[in-house]
C-alpha cells in the first residue's frame, strides 16, 4: 500500500522534502501544491513531485500525511482550508516556527483521529552558506546530517509521532522530539533574532545623516550582517512568527538588549580587557557552533541500532493513526 503524500507550498523546503523521497516512488505518492500554479507544474518537471494540484481541499482529500511548507502568515488559512476535507487518520506536518499556535488552531479546527505535528527540519551543514528558497535552491540531501524538530499535542496518538520520526529517517535526518514551549524558545533563538538583528542594524544605518557617504564603504562585515536571506523575510511572515511567538521573541530581544549594554559599558568606560573577553567569548562559542553543526556532533549518543530503509518503509506503508479506546 502507497502513502499519499501531498507537500503544500513548493519553495526550497518543499521541493527538497519532494526530492528526498523520490526514490522510494514506489511507497510513497507525491503530490504538491503552491499559490503559484506555474511553480507546481516546475516541480513536477523537477522530480520532485508525482503529481500536480491547483486546488487545495482537492490535494488532500485522499492524504495520509501532509507537509505545509508555506509561509508562516499562511499557516492559519491553510489549516481552515484543508481541515473540512482531512480523512479520518491524516497527519499534518508544520513546517512553520510557531508549535504552540499551529497546535491551538488544530484543536479548534480539525475533528477526531487528525493530528498535527510541529515538524521544523534545520538543514544539510553543506548547504548552511548557500543563498536562495526557491526551486533553483532545492536539493534531495538537503535534511541529511541534520536533526528535525517534532512536537505534537497531548491528544496525538503515538502513531502519528512515530511515522514523523520514520519519516525524518529517510530524510537522512535525525527526529528530535519536544515540546512546544522548547521548540517555540529554541526557533526564537536561532530563526527569529536573527532577522531583528539584521534588521535593526539596516534600520539604525540606513537613518544615520552620514549613511549617504557611509554606504559607499559598506563591505564585507555589513553584507554578511544582513545578507537577503536573514533580512528579506517576507514581513507579513516575520510579523507572524513575532507576534506568535511572542513571549520567546520578547525574552530574546531583552537578552540581545543586555549584551549591547555591556558592550556599550566597556566602551564607555573604556574597558579594554572587559571588550575583549567579550569578544573572544563570542568567537569561541561561535567556532565551537560551527564545528558541532558541521558534524552534526552536539551530545553523546546511545547506540542504536539502525534501521534498514526497508524497515522504515514498510513502518510507513498502511499507516494509521488507532482510535483512542473508549
Amino acid at each position: 500500500m502507497t502513502v499519499e503524500l501531498t507537500i503544500i507550498g513548493l519553495n526550497r523546503l518543499g521541493a527538497s522534502f519532494g526530492l528526498a523521497l523520490a526514490a522510494h516512488k514506489a511507497k510513497v505518492h507525491r503530490r504538491g501544491i503552491d499559490r503559484d500554479p506555474a511553480k507546481t507544474d516546475r516541480a513536477v518537471k523537477l522530480g520532485a513531485l508525482d503529481a500536480a494540484f491547483h486546488n487545495l481541499p482537492s490535494s488532500v482529500k485522499e492524504a495520509d500525511l501532509i507537509l505545509i511548507a508555506a509561509p508562516t502568515d499562511e499557516l492559519r488559512i491553510t489549516l481552515e482550508l484543508i481541515a473540512p476535507v482531512l480523512k479520518e487518520g491524516a497527519v499534518v506536518l508544520s513546517t512553520a516556527p510557531t508549535h504552540e499556535a499551529a497546535h491551538r488552531w488544530a484543536s479548534e479546527l480539525f475533528g477526531n483521529h487528525r493530528y498535527l505535528l510541529g515538524f521544523t527540519p534545520t538543514l544539510n551543514p553543506a548547504y548552511l552558506s548557500e543563498s536562495g528558497n526557491d526551486l533553483s535552491t532545492a536539493h534531495a540531501d538537503l535534511f541529511q546530517h541534520s536533526q528535525v524538530w517534532i512536537s505534537d499535542a497531548p491528544n496525538t496518538d503515538p502513531a502519528a509521532v512515530k511515522l514523523a520520526s520514520d519519516l525524518c529517517e529517510l530524510l537522512g535526518a535525525q527526529a528530535c522530539h519536544t515540546t512546544d514551549l522548547e521548540a517555540d524558545g529554541l526557533l526564537a533563538n536561532s530563526e527569529i533574532l536573527p532577522r531583528l538583528g539584521a534588521t535593526a542594524l539596516v534600520l539604525t544605518t540606513t537613518s544615520q545623516p552620514g549613511w549617504r557617504e557611509a554606504r559607499k564603504t559598506a563591505g564585507r562585515a555589513y553584507a554578511t550582517a544582513t545578507h537577503a536571506d536573514i533580512l528579506l523575510e517576507d514581513g507579513a511572515s516575520l510579523a507572524q512568527m513575532l507576534l506568535l511567538n511572542r513571549e520567546s521573541s520578547l525574552r530574546m530581544i531583552d537578552q540581545y538588549i543586555g549584551v549591547l549594554q555591556s558592550l556599550r559599558n566597556g566602551i564607555a568606560e573604556q574597558d579594554e580587557n572587559i571588550l575583549q573577553q567579550l569578544f573572544a567569548q563570542a568567537s569561541e562559542q561561535r567556532q565551537a557552533w560551527e564545528s558541532a553543526r558541521k558534524h552534526n556532533d552536539w551530545e553523546p549518543k546511545l547506540d542504536v541500532e539502525t534501521p534498514s530503509l526497508g524497515d522504515i518503509l514498510g513502518r510507513m506503508v498502511g499507516i494509521r493513526p488507532r482510535k483512542p479506546s473508549a
